[in-house]
This record gives C-alpha cells, sequence and structure tokens, in this order.
C-alpha cells in the first residue's frame, strides 16, 4: 500500500468519525437528560371540552324546557381539542334530585376515540332532596396531532324528569393524573331546564233524583269524575254532605259505592261503603286518560219532630252536596274541578198538647167585661146616664150651669185676634204697614268657587227698621258659573208679622281655580300660558312680577340646607384622592404557567437544534467532497 493510500484511509477514518460525533451531539440535545425534565409533563398537552346536550323539540331545535314527569334523553359528549392523547378520562354528571328511571349507555364515538362498557359507567340515584350521579372513564381520545378534527365519546343518559319548576345538571371531566390540560377552566358545563306541568282537563258533575224530600226519605246522588286529557291524572277525590241547621238528633244514613258505568278503576272497599256525612268520598287515585269514575251516593236524613205551644207548618231546611276534584301536585287540572247540588228537606209535622186547643178556652161575651171608675172602683149600670151631646148644659167659669135664654149671641166680628204669645190683640194694637215698609232685596254676585255667607246674604236685604232677618234657605253651588237658586230669608217686622223674601244669586267666572277644588280632569295648558299667581291665589300682572338674578338663587345641601358663601369651601387639586388603582388580572397559577413556557420553550430549542444538525452534517459533507475532489486531481 503506497503512501496515498493510507493517507485517503486515514483522511477517511477521520470524516466517518466526525459524522458520528455530530449525530451523537444531536441526539444528546434532542433527548435531554430526565433530571432537566419534570415528572408530570407530557411531549403534547391535552385540551377536555365537556357538552351537555338537551332535548330536541319539533324540527330538530334544541330546547330549554321539558315536562315535569316526563321522559328525557340527554347527551353527554366529551372532546380532546389538544394535541396530544387523552388518556383514562373521567366524567361526572350531577343528577337533580327527584329524578328517577336514570340508564346510561355509549351511544357514539369517532374513529380515534374509545368507547367505556356499561359496567365502567356507574349510576348513584338521585333522591327527593339529594343529588345522584353519573361517572365513567372513557380510555382514550386522540388529539389534533393525530387527527385532522377533534375525537369526541358520547354517552347517551335517559330518565325521568321530577316534579320542580326547573333542573340544572351537571357536566365535568379531568384528565389523567400525569397529563396536562392547557385550559382547564373549560372542563365544567351546567344547563338550565325548566319544567312545565301536566295539564289535564278534568270535570265534575252531580246529579239528584228528588232535590225536595220529607225527613226519612232516601236521597239519591250520582258524581262523575270525569278525566278528558291525554295523559293520566293523580288527584284525590272528595265528597261531603251539609245541612244547614244541623242538629244532634238528627239521623243521617249513608251509603257510596261505584256504579257500573265507570270505566275507570274502582278505589272504593267494602269499609268505605257507609262513611260519615261530612266526608263521604275522600281517597287519592289515579284516573287514566279519557276515563271517567260514576260514584252512586245516598243519604237519608231524619229530623225528629218538636212541640210547640201553638200549631205551626214545618219549614224545610236546606241541604247540598258538594263533590271536588284536586291534583296532588303532579299535574295540573283544568276545567271543572267542583260542583254542588243543594235541596231541601221538610221535617215531621209539629205536635200541639191539648190543654192549648181552642176548645179548651171559654167564652167570655162582651157585655160581662166590667167597667170601673176613675178610683177603679166597678160601676154600676144605672149610675152611668146616657145624656145626648145637645143636651149637656153650659158652664160658667165658678162651674154652675148657665140657662140657654142667658147664653150671648156672638157674631164673627166679635171673635178676638191673639198675637204669637197668645194676647188678644185690640183693633188700637193691629200693625198698620204701609208700602214702604216691606222688605226688598237686591242682586247677590259672586265670584265662581267662593263661599256665600249668611252676613253676605243679610247685606241684600233690605228690611224697615226694627225688623230681624233669619236664613231659612240652602246656600246654592259656585262651582259653576251661572244664576243660581236664590237664598230664602225669613224677616220679622216689628210688628211681629213674618214676611218671606228670597235673595238672587249670580255666579260669575274666575281666571284662576283654587287649589281645593281642582279634579283630575283639569284641562292641560301649556306652561307659557299659565298665568302667575300671588299667595292668595290672585293672578299676578307682569309689572308685578319681581325680577330675580342667578346671584340671588339659593345654594342647597344634600340634606336641603342653604349654604352661605362662607361655607362653601375650595379644595386644592394636592386634596382630592387619588382613583383606586385598578385591579390586577387574574394570574394562572405558576405550575401551569411553568407548563406552558417548557412547552414553547421545548418546540423552539427543538427547532434550533435540527437546524444545527443539518447545518454541521452539510458542512461535513461539503469538506469531505472537496477533499476527495483535491485527491483525485492529485493522481
Amino acid at each position: 500500500m503506497n503512501i496515498s493510500t493510507r493517507k485517503f484511509s486515514s483522511w477517511r477514518c477521520r470524516t466517518v468519525l466526525t459524522l458520528l460525533a455530530a449525530l451523537v451531539t444531536c441526539l444528546s440535545l434532542l433527548c435531554p437528560p430526565a433530571s432537566l425534565t419534570p415528572a408530570h409533563a407530557a411531549p403534547f398537552p391535552v385540551d377536555l371540552v365537556p357538552h351537555l346536550v338537551r332535548e330536541v323539540g319539533e324540527g330538530g331545535v334544541l330546547t330549554n324546557y321539558g315536562v315535569q314527569g316526563a321522559e328525557f334523553t340527554w347527551h353527554v359528549v366529551v372532546e380532546n381539542a389538544g394535541r396530544a392523547v387523552a388518556r383514562d378520562v373521567t366524567f361526572d354528571l350531577a343528577i337533580p334530585a327527584g329524578t328517577t328511571e336514570v340508564h346510561a349507555t355509549c351511544a357514539r364515538k369517532t374513529f380515534n376515540a374509545d368507547c367505556p362498557t356499561d359496567d365502567q359507567l356507574k349510576v348513584a340515584p338521585a333522591t327527593l332532596t339529594e343529588d345522584g350521579h353519573l361517572t365513567g372513564t372513557i380510555p382514550y381520545i386522540l388529539g389534533t396531532q393525530f387527527s385532522m378534527s377533534r375525537e369526541s365519546v358520547t354517552i347517551q343518559v335517559t330518565g325521568r324528569y321530577p316534579f320542580r319548576d326547573q333542573v340544572t345538571p351537571t357536566l365535568s371531566v379531568a384528565p389523567a393524573a400525569e397529563a396536562i390540560d392547557t385550559n382547564p377552566y373549560d372542563n365544567e358545563t351546567a344547563e338550565i331546564i325548566h319544567l312545565q306541568p301536566v295539564t289535564v282537563p278534568v270535570s265534575v258533575k252531580i246529579e239528584q233524583d228528588t232535590p225536595d224530600l220529607h225527613s226519612g226519605a232516601e236521597r239519591h246522588y250520582t258524581v262523575t269524575y270525569a278525566n278528558d286529557g291525554d295523559a293520566d291524572a293523580p288527584v284525590t277525590l272528595n265528597a261531603q254532605y251539609a245541612s244547614a241547621s244541623p242538629s244532634q238528633s238528627d239521623t243521617l244514613s249513608t251509603s257510596v259505592t261505584c256504579t257500573t258505568s265507570s270505566t275507570a278503576p274502582c278505589p272504593l272497599g267494602a269499609e268505605d261503603e257507609h262513611p260519615a256525612a261530612e266526608s263521604l268520598l275522600s281517597t287519592a287515585v289515579t284516573l287514566p286518560a279519557h276515563t271517567a269514575l260514576v260514584v252512586d251516593v245516598r243519604v237519608t236524613h231524619t229530623i225528629p219532630a218538636r212541640r210547640v205551644s201553638l200549631d205551626t207548618a214545618p219549614l224545610p231546611q236546606p241541604v247540598n252536596l258538594t263533590a271536588s276534584m284536586a291534583s296532588t301536585g303532579t299535574v295540573r287540572l283544568t276545567g271543572t274541578v267542583r260542583d254542588q247540588s243543594a235541596g231541601s228537606l221538610t221535617p215531621d209535622a209539629f205536635s200541639t198538647p191539648e190543654a192549648s186547643k181552642e176548645e179548651a178556652l171559654p167564652e167570655i161575651d162582651t157585655n160581662d167585661v166590667p167597667v170601673y171608675t176613675e178610683k177603679g172602683e166597678p160601676a154600676q149600670e144605672e149610675a152611668l146616664p146616657d145624656i145626648p151631646l145637645d143636651q149637656v148644659p153650659p158652664y160658667s167659669e165658678n162651674g154652675e150651669t148657665i140657662p140657654a135664654e142667658e147664653l150671648p149671641e156672638i157674631s164673627p166680628d166679635d171673635v178676638p185676634t191673639y198675637s204669637e204669645h197668645g194676647d188678644a190683640l185690640t183693633e188700637e194694637a193691629l200693625p198698620e204697614i204701609e208700602n214702604g215698609a216691606l222688605p226688598t232685596t237686591t242682586l247677590l254676585t259672586v265670584p265662581q268657587y267662593s263661599t256665600i255667607t249668611a252676613d253676605l246674604v243679610r247685606e241684600h236685604v233690605h228690611a224697615p227698621e226694627g225688623a230681624s232677618t233669619a236664613i231659612t234657605g240652602a246656600y246654592p253651588d259656585t262651582s259653576t258659573p251661572g244664576d243660581k237658586t236664590g237664598v230664602s230669608v225669613l224677616v220679622t217686622l216689628r210688628q211681629g208679622i213674618p214676611v218671606g223674601v228670597t235673595v238672587p244669586v249670580r255666579v260669575v267666572p274666575v281666571t284662576y281655580v283654587p287649589s281645593e277644588h281642582l279634579t283630575s280632569e283639569r284641562e292641560e295648558f301649556p306652561l307659557d300660558e299659565v298665568p302667575p299667581h300671588s299667595e292668595v291665589g290672585a293672578p299676578l300682572t307682569v309689572e308685578a312680577l319681581p325680577e330675580i338674578s342667578l346671584s340671588d338663587v339659593p345654594v342647597y345641601t344634600s340634606r336641603g340646607e342653604p349654604l352661605v358663601q362662607p361655607a362653601l369651601s375650595e379644595f386644592p387639586l394636592s386634596q382630592v384622592p387619588a382613583a383606586a388603582p385598578a385591579p390586577e388580572p387574574e394570574k394562572v397559577p405558576a405550575a401551569k404557567s411553568t407548563q406552558k413556557r417548557l412547552a414553547r420553550t421545548g418546540s423552539s430549542v427543538t427547532a434550533l437544534i435540527l437546524l444545527s444538525c443539518v447545518l454541521v452534517l452539510s458542512a461535513v459533507a461539503l469538506r469531505v467532497r472537496v477533499h476527495v475532489r483535491s485527491r483525485m486531481r492529485r493522481h
């Protein structure tokens, strides 16, 4: 072997060794020691997103309401929006209290995900007061690094809604312990579902054979409880018999049975056949849809006879039967839920004792009734003279009898005139009234809404000297303008002769209305057309309005107290309090931020290392090529 061959072989060995060293360096950079990598870190983090799909209504539209007691179907969807594979994903669905018949199964999965088995889905049933839980573990869901779209798993949940106004199911997911969730804040979701009660149309009807019966007769009622809806109705049936004037001596016999015309199951047993009158029927049943329960009620009411002193006709007593239907809370009833049938019951005829009968009373003639004097002594028939009225003699002031021939003859002119005090007036004492001595009146004009007083009326009565006046009539209403009914006045002249006069009244309109006469139906005026008024309500003219400058307007504090000039303090800018600093944004936990920074840093370093390796290998290959060409030219 010549020298050139040995040199070329040694050069080739050095080149191979250089390439191996470069490859080892790249691998060492790509795979750092375990001490530099966090134990909980993953090559690519995951991002789990839960969804709770509610009921699907008509036309495929999602609804946010359900029906109380009705069946429901929910879909629990868990998808992976991260790059890495999410393994052993756990989920927890909180089932609202009162929910029953809950079942779960895996309904659908994408190509790169796996469903849990039915044994891996655990259901803890809910009670009436506490929520239940549906839990499970999903084996794996691939990330976006290995799939072009998000992979997911769908769990179908069925059950029956509780009887409440609304429910709020809550779904939460969590990755495995060694995985990192880049957005843990969206790992829980909740939905508010409003529940509507079931509405069932029902009807209650009562029929009776005879409304008016006598005591001891049997009364027959037919009560029908009908369910006219499409859903079963859990209800409570009630029936009650009542009397307007019950007594402890009354006797009642009742009977309640189901008839053959009923299409609903009969809830009555042998022990319910003879109930008490105040509760003929009180039972909880479930009326199936489009069925009716027909009940036959028979009542025999006996009222015992009573003894009184006189015979009287028996008075009928009102009686009635009331039937009703009430919901147990699971459905809402519409229609006729109550009915009442009224009637009357006539008691037995009253009997009368023998001692009080009419034939036992003695017959007394009117002539046998004795007559008594003023002193209480019985008057004898012969002591009572019968004297005609025309034969009664006149008596003098001394009580002596005056003969008819001595009676004076009195003409109408001789009848004396008496004053108001009862004294006889002589001809000289009779008053003489001249034409000018009679009272007169003038027109009383008052403004609208004013008050008419007695003194104001007397000012318009002109009476002679010595006369007195008295108001005898009512005052007219002054709320509307125009001529009113006059005020009646009685004028008594000095001679004692009363004379009645009337004071005419006229009401004239005004341009303002006092506040006490304002009503809600008053006319609205623009502000610029309302005239100003003084404190007493009189309108003010433009010349009488005071001039007020802005400096005269007082300044008031928040408590309504006037501020004077010294009280207005000036604050320098240095004493103005500074605004509160804005709240700091919520910080991401240190461990999460470190994990994200490590992930970004690792990606950048990896790219730089790969680029460095490519450059080193390219440089080595170029050097080898140049060296080979130069050796070949030498040979």
